[in-house]
């Protein structure tokens, strides 16, 4: 017998019903058009889990197959059954392989078809010929459950439109006619589990694709988000739950998921809030035990500072990462109570004394060309220093502080045009006092104070934002 009477069928991905010849007596399975054997690449969808360039290689073994894991980081599954790296398995006609979000089916292409299996009421489940979409054709109850993991939205919607319904008790078995209440995932649900299958339909949980997941902050206080893809390998409804493990005071579980209430198809995402710590001096573990009724599993995280002034995740497995924040916005809770009050009064001081010694006038008004002069040179100032720095890092010194400069200031005097317009707007409420520099310069103290409250509150060291995957 030789490796030619051997396939692999797609019963999970883009073309359920492709076959796959193996035509050697070895073959990698992977998603790289140069993983030297079956390049399934065309068949992933668009969810988070993926599968590696080699993930697995099939062997020709006498008149069988064997396949083992190449140490891939999501893992390779039999029949619902994670590999051991390197672990050799033999394959028989029927087994079903997971590679990421992919699901393969073994067949000997010269094999005798198999008996049907006996169905609860006698005759066999090979009894019908259901065309659940187009081009794909279902004529066994395990054919069916198979289909329904790439096909949930489609057999939902023939639920809904009484069709599942209609198609049972047409072929004489209303034992097996959808329950009538609930949510339609929750009806569809039930459904698949009552079906007479030879094969398991139970969910099973995949969490956190298989490694740890760094997360890298810089210290300052504030909060971040995280999210921990989640996928479900079995064939049912996946409820999810998760909790923190105890001492991991910086982590915490949001949403539905607290309360074990998530409901995943194929797959989806636990959502974590990282509490940023104000000093970072060593790093931080922690874990997340998810709870479901597809099994249990341990997630590990750990809390590193990061050199830079953003937030960096790494997400091993989800491809999932999280945005920088801005550079203004890393700055700690009580620096920015500092510089508020400082910032507020010096650009009064400036305006001032800026319309005093350019425009001549008199007290503490503002005057705008004097004003927008003033600021303008501050900020030319203030980059020419930043700009010069260019010197340590290979670039023209005087090239580089020059263009600094240059738009710095001109960054200023608008600056400073607005600032005079703030000024023109809240001093009259002040009457005889906005004359006053014992009132002014406390009065901007105290609306810096303000906007500093304000951005603490708005914007907290270290937001960023989750991008991830979903069904």
């Amino acid at each position: 017998m030789s490796s030619s009477s051997w396939a692999l069928e797609v019963v999970r991905g883009r073309s359920i019903g492709r076959r796959y010849a193996l035509a050697g007596p070895r073959a990698t399975l992977g998603n790289s058009a140069e993983s030297g054997g079956v390049n399934l690449s065309g068949e992933e969808g668009d969810g988070p889990r993926k599968m590696a360039a080699r993930q697995a290689e099939i062997e020709l073994a006498g008149a069988g197959l064997r396949i083992r894991d190449l140490d891939s980081p999501g893992g390779t599954f039999v029949n619902r059954k994670r590999l051991l790296p390197d672990q050799a398995l033999a394959l028989a006609d029927g087994d079903v392989i997971q590679l990421g979000g992919v699901q393969l089916r073994v067949v000997h292409v010269g094999a005798a078809p198999q008996p049907a299996a006996p169905s609860p009421r006698g005759g066999t489940a090979a009894s019908f010929a259901w065309e659940i979409a187009p081009g794909v054709v279902c004529r066994t109850w395990d054919e069916v459950l198979i289909s329904s993991a790439q096909r949930w939205s489609t057999l939902r919607e023939m639920l809904n439109r009484g069709m599942i319904d209609s198609f049972v008790r047409g072929i004489g078995r209303p034992d097996l006619a959808p329950p009538a209440s609930g949510t339609p995932d929750r009806r569809l649900d039930s459904w698949i589990g009552r079906l007479p299958t030879t094969r398991p339909k139970e969910p099973i949980l995949d969490a956190g694709g298989g490694k740890a997941i760094v997360v890298r902050v810089a210290p300052g206080g504030g909060r971040t988000r995280r999210t921990i893809p989640i996928s479900n390998v079995g064939y049912r409804l996946l409820e999810v739950g998760a909790r923190v493990v105890e001492g991991a005071d910086w982590l915490e579980v949001v949403g539905d998921a607290r309360t074990g209430k998530v409901e995943i198809i194929d797959s989806g995402s636990i959502d974590l809030e990282i509490i940023i710590p104000a000093t970072l001096d060593r790093p931080r573990s922690g874990a997340i035990e998810i709870e479901s009724n597809g099994g249990r599993a341990r997630v590990e995280l750990r809390l590193e500072a990061s050199g830079a002034v953003n937030v960096e995740a790494i997400s091993l497995g989800s491809g999932s990462r999280e945005a920088a924040a801005p550079l203004g916005w890393s700055l700690a809770p009580h620096l920015r109570r500092i510089a508020g009050p400082v910032l507020g009064a010096s650009a009064r001081a400036t305006a001032a004394l800026g319309s005093s010694w350019l425009a001549g006038t008199s007290g503490v008004g503002p005057n705008l060309p004097a004003t927008a002069i003033a600021f303008g040179c501050a900020a030319a100032i203030v980059g020419v220093a930043f700009g010069s720095k260019s010197r340590t890092e290979g670039g023209n010194r005087m090239v580089d502080a020059a263009t600094a400069g240059a738009g710095s200031g001109l960054a200023g005097m608008a600056a400073g045009a607005v600032f005079v317009g703030f000024c023109r707007t809240i001093e009259p409420w002040l009457g005889s006092l906005a004359s006053s520099w014992v009132a002014m310069v406390p009065l901007w103290a105290l609306l810096g104070l303000a906007a500093a409250e304000a951005s603490i509150r708005l914007l907290p060291p270290g937001a960023a934002t989750v991008e991830g995957g979903d069904r």
